[in-house]
């Protein structure tokens, strides 16, 4: 009878202890509840990031280069921006920020996260996490290190802090974007490469909340901007590929830019012609009507001796090729022929690029541009001893602007006439 008391009275205290628990549990998910519903709301973002992570795992090989070796010296290297074309989900230490800012007292807006996620969201990336960024291919990450003054820094244990200067104080921020990437020297490894960055410093400390939030919202402008240039980059060379020569606009803005510069320079050159015409009985005025570099657009024979020769302008490259666009080969044929027949004639054959790279690349574009009209004139009949070439890159534009019609003018081929000798007409037979 006692055990059956006890027995009954620790069945009603064990009762009364999981009762208690489960109120106890039940009260803390009550509690906890609209607080994980407030940290993470269904929302369109979430949505988006579940159909983004879906696709990665349904995409989770990476194409594997050809088999085919590539020659050195044919790489055909891309510029580093457009490492950034097609990025759709990528990771920012962006709450890493907000810690170590918080840690100095740099109180950053709540809303700065939310505000980094929209300003992706334009450009068509979603913000991951660390573990999400982990599905996608190449694991892209933009890194921002923040570096703050040192009167911010708690010092050490027995360690007096260090005091405000405003004449010794710096806060400064480097970004760095880095992705999974193979090198073409070991082709087998894979490496964490950067093709991306920016740096930004002040002296000003008198308000470093703004500054940084600042800082970092114009970072991540920047970069959404090169990415988006990049994909707009991309975009137009595979519509330029896939249509065909024929078809091109560009090819077509070619032609008629290339016209409207002839007619200007045509007329210019009217009255040029008329003078020229006037003087051909006195030799030195033929001489220097002959050797004078203008801006004509037509290299001509005048007459059967060749007496008036002018600069000739032609279109012969497309942007970012040093090979003869086949479509321009007819119009080189016929400043050919001239140059043939006018035997009392060397020539400067000039190349030039537009604005769009770094000058150390248009200068070689330039120089590999000027290699294949050598072999080209070389190879038509015309000896390398009656022509120089020389390549000048992006140093002299004739015109300023950033439309496709400036950059078609500056990248221009100009084959110079230079009179070697005069004709000599007097000369009496023995």
């Amino acid at each position: 009878m006692k055990l059956s008391k006890n027995v009954n009275l620790l069945f009603s205290v064990t009762s009364a202890l999981i009762f208690n628990a489960a109120m106890s549990t039940s009260s803390i998910a009550d509690i906890a509840k609209p607080e994980a519903k407030t940290a993470e709301p269904k929302t369109q973002v979430n949505k988006e990031i579940s159909k983004l992570l879906a696709d990665a795992r349904k995409n989770n090989l990476y194409q594997q280069c050809g088999k085919e070796p590539l020659a050195v010296e044919k790489e055909d290297y891309k510029k580093n921006f457009m490492s950034l074309r097609g990025l759709t989900g990528i990771y920012v230490n962006i709450d890493d920020i907000i810690k170590g800012a918080k840690t100095r007292d740099i109180i950053l807006p709540e809303n700065l996260k939310q505000t980094v996620i929209d300003k992706l969201k334009v450009a068509g990336m979603t913000l991951l996490n660390k573990e999400d960024i982990k599905l996608i291919q190449g694991q892209p990450e933009l890194s921002v290190f923040a570096s703050y003054p040192k009167h911010l820094s708690k010092p050490k244990e027995g360690e007096p802090a260090i005091q405000f200067n405003s004449a010794c104080c710096l806060a400064s921020t480097w970004t760095s974007f880095q992705q999974g990437a193979k090198v073409l020297r070991d082709s087998k490894t894979s490496f964490r490469l950067s093709t991306w960055g920016e740096g930004h410093s002040t002296s000003d400390c008198s308000n470093l909340t703004e500054w940084y939030q600042d800082t970092v919202l114009k970072t991540i402008e920047n970069f959404i901007e090169t990415k988006v240039k990049a994909d707009k980059e991309y975009e137009k060379e595979q519509n330029k590929a896939l249509l065909p020569k024929s078809a091109n606009p560009d090819k077509s803005q070619a032609k008629n830019s290339a016209d409207k510069v002839k007619l200007e320079n045509k007329k210019t050159n009217e009255k040029k012609d008329t003078k020229a015409k006037d003087d051909t009985s006195k030799k030195t005025d033929q001489k220097n009507s002959a050797t004078k570099i203008n801006t004509s657009s037509k290299l001509t024979k005048n007459d059967s001796s060749c007496e008036i020769l002018s600069p000739e302008f032609l279109e012969l490259f497309d942007s970012d090729e040093s090979a003869i666009n086949v479509e321009k080969v007819g119009s080189l044929d016929k400043v050919i022929d001239v140059m043939k027949n006018c035997t009392r004639y060397n020539f400067i054959v000039e190349t030039h690029s537009d604005s769009r790279s770094e000058i150390e690349y248009n200068k070689k574009l330039s120089l590999e541009r000027a290699d294949t009209l050598k072999n080209y004139l070389y190879k038509k009949g015309i000896h390398q001893s009656r022509f120089t070439t020389q390549a000048f890159g992006e140093t002299k534009p004739l015109l300023k602007g950033a439309s496709n019609f400036v950059h078609i003018t500056n990248r221009r081929v100009v084959i110079r006439p230079l009179l070697i000798d005069e004709p000599n007409n007097e000369k009496k037979e023995k």
